[in-house]
């Protein structure tokens, strides 16, 4: 039966499609990455800072998206692909990509985060220069090859002082390690670095589009066939049909963790009831199902 399954699926989620409700729904709740074009292009530009020699003066990048585009599942992948290690001829472990969130509470510094990543406590209340200091050396001897700060829009939160002490660290470490430094956020985070000719000079923006079947509708439905391979679903729902593309692209505007929040739900949907398929009406009964509970009507309830 999985042989019929694989015209459609991939090889493991063809396997998963014969087996029971509850294993298939389980599956479902899993990660679920589609190496869409986009995706793929930006990972190569990272394993192009990543292989890049040590420089006096590295060039960084801007990863730009909104919220649910895919960009700390991108930068998970990354890491991944590039394991911390231990180092059997040393007594430290080796780290080539180092990946952090930037500390929401502006009294945090992005050092102390950098430490606590790499599993290191800080003597209490070290003296700033000191804490740079270490913690660059540290991140040298643990061959960092590229750092990455996810959720770097959080700086842009606690006013202008914390922006420039941001900006001003960011700046530091590359220089000093000599390595690339990726900030990911939103678009936020760009219009703030444009303020700053050092900065904006020295990292390119990277931007993560939201899809757009009416521009773009090979894209699109390319990302539709990807979502679909990894379905397990026992009949072809064929997702990139228009009449499909077109809903899908209007209840989610193109924004991935929409399409892929609104296709798990369909493809529940379709083995509870026995579809087996995502049809337009199981798209248009999940639709109506997100907007009976948007928060305005849950709060209303309270």
């Amino acid at each position: 039966m999985s042989a019929t399954y694989r015209e459609y699926l991939d090889e493991e989620t063809a396997a998963i499609a014969s087996l029971d409700n509850r294993t298939r729904i389980a599956h479902l709740r899993k990660d679920l990455y589609v190496p869409h074009k986009e995706a793929v292009d930006i990972l190569n530009q990272l394993k192009l800072l990543f292989d890049e020699p040590d420089v006096i003066r590295p060039q960084g990048r801007q990863l730009i998206a909104n919220s649910l585009m895919g960009k700390t599942t991108l930068i998970d992948r990354f890491r991944k692909a590039h394991p911390a290690s231990d180092d059997l001829d040393s007594d430290h472990a080796h780290v080539p990509v180092l990946d952090i969130e930037h500390p929401d509470n502006p009294k945090d510094r992005i050092y102390s985060t950098i430490l606590s990543r790499l599993g290191v406590k800080p003597a209490l209340r070290p003296a700033p220069s000191y804490l740079a200091d270490y913690t660059i050396a540290l991140m040298k001897k643990v061959g960092v090859r590229i750092l990455i700060i996810d959720e770097f829009h959080s700086a842009l939160h606690g006013g202008p002082a914390t922006q420039r002490a941001s900006l001003d660290t960011v700046k530091h470490i590359m220089n000093q390690l000599q390595r690339p430094i990726v900030l990911v956020g939103t678009s936020e985070v760009a219009s703030a670095t444009t303020h700053d000719p050092q900065i904006s000079s020295r990292f390119k923006i990277i931007p993560l589009r939201r899809f757009n079947y009416t521009i773009d509708p090979d894209g699109f439905e390319d990302l539709l066939n990807g979502f679909e391979a990894l379905l397990p679903l026992r009949q072809f729902s064929d997702l990139s049909a228009p009449e499909l593309a077109k809903m899908i692209m209007s209840i989610t505007a193109g924004v991935v963790g929409e399409i892929k929040d609104l296709l798990v739900r369909a493809a529940t949907k379709a083995i509870e009831n026995g579809t087996e398929k995502i049809t337009s009406d199981i798209l248009k009964l999940c639709s109506s199902s997100d907007q009976s509970q948007h928060p305005n009507d849950i709060i209303s309830q309270l």
